[in-house]
């Protein structure tokens, strides 16, 4: 039997093509509508003379680590960018490329909003592994996340760091324990 005999009888769906073309004129629409809310956001990274892009999502298939000052700017845009079509997202997942770790950063408030929204934007185990690696630069937000995804490792984690923590943030830090507790036990973990 050969490809001939398969397609024998075959019809072609008469709808088929209208679909594809339907599927490609919202498949174009979302693009243009991307470009006009990136577009200020990709104006001054090219300004900044860093490597070219047409999407926020282009970020993450560069050929190499960003650099501090890279790392900084996507920082600094994350709050201004609207995330309807999930711009926000892909500069969060491009940061995973920071060649350097965030505590070289500069920015403040950036770098704890980041902290707190790593459990939504990074599978369960990659969060978890880094929010356990940064939680003594960032106890309050790295707590307050892992109390939303962690494990019982984790909840020991936080206990003896809050056992030789002394810092004004004690009492956030015990509320997070006291919630991962209260998630676990809901969970049957």
């Amino acid at each position: 039997m050969d490809i001939n005999d398969l397609l024998k009888g075959y019809h072609e769906d008469p709808n088929h093509q209208k679909q594809s073309e339907e599927i490609e004129a919202a498949m174009v629409k979302r693009r243009e509508q991307i470009k006009i809310v990136e577009h200020d956001f990709i104006a001054a990274w090219r300004s900044h003379g860093f490597p070219e892009i047409e999407s926020t999502g282009d970020i993450k298939d560069l050929k190499k680590r960003l650099d501090v000052e890279q790392v900084e700017f996507i920082l600094k845009w994350l709050p201004k960018i609207v995330d309807t079509l999930g711009s926000r997202d892909f500069l969060v997942r491009a940061l995973i490329l920071a060649a350097k770790p965030f505590e070289s950063l500069s920015f403040g408030k950036e770098k704890e909003m980041l902290v707190s929204a790593l459990p939504k934007y990074l599978d369960t185990e990659e969060a978890r592994d880094y929010l356990l690696k940064i939680f003594d630069h960032y106890p309050l937000y790295a707590a307050d996340a892992l109390a939303k995804i962690g494990n019982r490792s984790d909840l020991e984690f936080i206990l003896n760091k809050l056992a030789s923590y002394k810092g004004p943030g004690r009492a956030s830090i015990n509320k997070s324990v006291k919630k991962l507790g209260k998630r676990m036990l809901e969970n049957g973990l």
